[in-house]
């Protein structure tokens, strides 16, 4: 009679020290004892170790008729912690979070009851798709725990998909209840009451007006000022363009928000921003599911893929790379090769080549990498000479090019204009280099090394002309500065969306439809309006380094 309770025991003394295999077959003995209540435990511990051991049916079918028999209140949480486990992993999310919510009760411990609370509102916002929480929302009790989670996310659900009179009707539930709002639901039930059709007169803007990259965000406001006419004196017409600009901070949490409230409290018919990349996708994926126009002002992330309503209109690491190696290939080039610092810019820009070269049947032949910190590149231009290229690919600043050009030189290797020759005893190449090489003075430092060096321009003031020149006196007028990159296309992107609205966009959608379309006059980046896919039909300009200054390349676009 006391072999069971032995096996039992030895069975929970390898269950603790992670060992369920072993355990399972001394329980599946014990049950089997003649003593009722021994081979009850049997089953009992059995079903746990099962749940361990991956077995999830199995511990489902011998967990499932002890609930409501367990006493002792660790065994009951230890019953319904393994079994809500055992239907998780089973894919039976309703079951799951019914089970933790018999778990929250007060006769269960402390430190099971939280953890539970915790689990059920971490299925109800990942795990639970829209069916399981109609489900639930028709089976829990009203005032459990498990329902305040279960419709707060069958709230968020009602607002993604714009059904206001759904939304309403579950928060009159949650206030029933005695829910709290908090800030979430507070700007949810503004969104609810308030109409939602857009004002086409306001605009939306999404910045970094604070934190690290304050800076930048600046200059894309200023940008956005100037292109909406602002400081403007106040009409009192409702009508009258407006700019509502938000600070995220960098902060994707706050860039979401800013989409709620531009949306919903302000109505805005598209916003423009946000410029870092993982804060504009966060904010991209709300602007969708409320079916706003988004315009991202960043070069990194995948945006435009993220739905119809999504566009970017700034240059991106591939579209610089993609401008140099057509231009290069046309001069001739087909082997291509890469001196890159070893930092994350530098494998971005190396990667960007790669699939330019691959899309315009080329090869990246070599990639040699130096330190972010270098001052002598002896060594690594002298491996890189050793390959057979036509064009060299050099993304880094200027200050770095201009001390990297005369050691491609040291070692043989000249930038040279297409059609001519290097000096005896040398190769000639052709020198391709990102915007972050771009400067003025490049010809003073090493405009000797340089000659014919392609270089990717996005925006420059100094050589502005047209349109451009008006944009860049009135900027300097207002601002006391000269503009750069981001403060065009800032200017560029409110001047498309102003312009399709005026030529009658009234809708979101119907914005969002118009904007490909739309090549309007008086942009100052080269940009000219978006492509089929939603980013800037032409995002750089090429110059090429000749002389003592910098002139439009062969075949580009002055």
């Amino acid at each position: 009679r006391l072999a069971p309770l032995a096996q039992l025991g030895l069975g929970r003394i390898l269950l603790a020290a992670g060992k369920p295999a072993d355990a399972l077959v001394l329980f599946r003995s014990v049950a089997t004892s003649q003593d009722a209540a021994v081979a009850e435990h049997g089953r009992f511990y059995g079903g746990v170790a099962s749940e361990r051991l991956g077995q999830h049916s199995e511990a489902i079918t011998a967990l499932t008729p002890m609930v409501g028999r367990t006493v002792d209140p660790a065994d009951t949480a230890l019953l319904l912690s393994t079994l809500a486990s055992a239907y998780e992993n089973s894919g039976h999310v309703v079951e799951a979070i019914a089970t933790l919510q018999s778990l929250t009760e007060e006769t269960s411990p402390a430190a099971e009851r939280e953890a539970a609370r915790v689990h059920i509102t971490e299925l109800s916002v990942k795990q639970a798709n829209p069916a399981d929480i109609r489900r639930l929302m028709e089976t829990l009790d009203a005032d459990s725990y498990a329902f305040r989670q279960v419709a707060l996310r069958a709230v968020r659900d009602a607002d993604a998909t714009h059904d206001h009179e759904r939304t309403r009707e579950l928060l009159a539930l949650l206030k029933q209840h005695g829910v709290t709002f908090n800030d979430e639901l507070a700007a949810i039930a503004q969104r609810a009451e308030r109409p939602s059709d857009a004002n086409p007169a306001a605009i939306g803007a999404i910045l970094p007006l604070s934190g690290r990259a304050r800076r930048v965000g600046e200059l894309a406001l200023r940008g956005l000022m100037l292109g909406a006419g602002l400081p403007a004196r106040a009409t009192g017409d409702e009508h009258a363009a407006q700019l509502i600009f938000r600070d995220d901070a960098g902060s994707a949490e706050q860039a979401v928000e800013a989409v709620n409230e531009l949306v919903s409290v302000h109505r805005v018919i598209a916003i423009i921003g946000p410029m870092d990349a993982l804060v504009a996708l966060a904010a991209a994926k709300r602007a969708q599911e409320l079916g706003v126009p988004m315009i991202a002002l960043t070069p990194g992330g995948a945006l435009p893929s993220v739905g119809p309503m999504i566009f970017r209109y700034f240059t991106t690491p591939l579209a610089e790379a993609e401008a140099l190696v057509k231009q290069a290939k046309a001069r001739g080039a087909r082997r291509f090769a890469a001196l890159h610092p070893d930092n994350a810019y530098g494998e971005t820009m190396l990667a960007a080549l790669r699939e330019a070269a691959q899309a315009a049947g080329a090869n990246v032949v070599v990639a040699q990498s130096y330190p972010p910190t270098a001052t002598s590149f002896g060594t690594a231009v002298a491996r890189l000479a050793k390959s057979d290229f036509d064009a060299l690919f050099v993304p880094d600043a200027a200050r770095m090019l201009a001390l990297i050009a005369p050691a491609l030189a040291a070692s043989g290797l000249w930038s040279t204009p297409a059609g001519q020759s290097a000096p005896s005893g040398g190769r000639a190449i052709a020198l391709l280099a990102p915007s972050s090489a771009y400067d003025i003075m490049l010809p003073h430092l090493a405009g000797r090394y340089l000659q014919g060096a392609l270089f990717s321009v996005p925006f420059d003031a100094e050589a502005a002309n047209g349109s451009e020149h008006d944009f860049v006196e009135s900027y300097k007028q207002q601002f006391s500065a000269s503009p750069d990159a981001f403060s065009a296309f800032a200017y560029d992107a409110y001047k498309l969306v102003r312009s399709t609205v005026d030529a009658g966009a009234k809708t979101r959608a119907d914005l969002a439809a118009r904007l490909p379309a739309n090549k309007t006059a008086g942009l100052v980046g080269p940009g000219a309006g978006f492509g089929a896919s939603r980013e800037p039909a032409k995002p750089t300009r090429l110059v090429e380094l000749r002389g003592e200054g910098f002139v439009p390349a062969n075949g580009a676009e002055p």
